[in-house]
């Protein structure tokens, strides 16, 4: 999700209505599920959020605080502060796009994970070091066979028939067709998939984000009966999910370099994100081999230039050979890395699942495409 036109006005409403004529501040934010929740308060909007949110069981995946100083005064976006990106780290997904400055109507975001290495919280060391421990801390490397024994079945098998229907619902979403109408703007250290100049490349992005953690969220909680009987708790089921991040912001690395077709700077993209660097295989850029091979070429519409790159995602997602995007995985041993600070290698049992996933995501796109589903123009210029 990004922080969008409908986002936006959504707070600029709710200020101007409840703060007609005094110092006020209002926040909206779209859920994981693509929900539209607002919050308003005399000086914390946000934190009113983050409670509603927690009582509805849901993740914020872009969020932005519009508020004014008095009467007359202008609307300007609120800025969050280090203790609520503290308080943010629970209720947000890391890939969250938060507005950080400007007008309502040029409001530029950032991604929390980047907000919050930039903030080097004390507080946020503290948590995690006082945080359940489980299996994770203590070596799921005991557990892995019978991890990996859970992702080729029921895994595999429901990945194969579950995911298809969630992405081809995802790309007819109105969240995710709204949220792709317009690129947003760039502020960030990585070239993110919602500043891409493709309406197309956008639409994928946002329908993926969202297929792609419905399906792992109902999966994993589903298992929870097996996992307890593993010896996870809680904070282990939480890691699972988080470890199939690896899926999605590669994934998002994926759409970026279609696009631009450029080196890829964040091909580690996990927290804390840009502090590793792989050194097994060949990087992205000098390993896939989309097909047609070569960018679209200078003077197309926009149409045909869009299902180019449509093309060209979906094939090198179709492929299971050299070139292809599984096996980009595989060679750059993705999944071998630590994840998570102290966890250890190879947290992310379920690289089976992750290559379904992908693979069904090839057919998705290919028939979306013939079917006219996916938007192809108009596409706003580039940022």
């Amino acid at each position: 999700m990004n922080v969008d036109q409908r986002l936006t006005a959504a707070a600029e409403r709710m200020l101007r209505g409840d703060f007609p004529a005094r110092v006020g501040c209002a926040s909206a934010a779209y859920s994981n599920q693509g929900h539209l929740i607002t919050a308003t308060h005399a000086t914390h909007s946000a934190w009113a959020l983050i409670e509603v949110c927690r009582a509805e069981g849901a993740l914020i995946a872009a969020l932005v605080t519009l508020a004014r100083d008095g009467p007359g005064s202008a609307v300007r976006v609120q800025p969050p502060s280090p203790a609520l990106l503290e308080a943010l780290l629970s209720q947000t997904r890391r890939h969250a796009e938060i507005a950080v400055s400007g007008p309502p109507e040029a409001v530029l975001t950032r991604p929390l994970w980047e907000l919050l290495a930039e903030a080097q919280l004390p507080a946020l060391q503290a948590t995690a070091a006082t945080a359940p421990p489980g299996r994770f801390a203590g070596g799921m490397k005991a557990i892995a066979a019978p991890l990996a024994a859970l992702a080729r079945e029921p895994g595999v098998a429901r990945a194969r028939v579950e995911f298809p229907p969630l992405l081809r619902a995802a790309l007819q979403h109105p969240q995710a067709r709204g949220g792709a109408t317009t690129a947003a703007p760039r502020g960030s250290r990585f070239l993110q998939p919602a500043q891409l100049h493709s309406v197309s490349l956008r639409c994928l992005w946002l329908a993926f984000e969202m297929a792609a953690e419905q399906f792992v969220y109902g999966f994993v909680d589903e298992l929870r009966p097996q996992l307890e009987a593993l010896g996870c708790d809680e904070a282990d089921r939480v890691h699972v999910k988080q470890g199939f991040e690896a899926l999605r912001n590669t994934f998002s690395a994926l759409v970026v370099f279609i696009e631009t077709r450029a080196p890829v700077r964040n091909e580690c993209p996990f927290f804390p994100y840009d502090s590793l660097r792989l050194t097994d295989g060949m990087p992205m850029d000098a390993y896939l081999r989309p097909s047609p091979p070569d960018p679209p070429r200078a003077g197309l519409d926009e149409a045909s230039r869009n299902t180019i790159l449509v093309r060209q995602l979906a094939s090198v997602l179709a492929r299971s050979d050299d070139g292809g995007f599984a096996r980009y995985l595989r060679q750059r041993k993705l999944y071998q890395v630590d994840l998570f600070d102290g966890g250890g290698a190879g947290h992310c049992p379920f690289v089976p699942i992750t290559e379904q996933i992908v693979f069904a995501s090839a057919q998705v796109i290919e028939d979306a495409l013939a079917q006219g589903l996916l938007p192809l123009a108009p596409d706003e210029p580039a940022a």
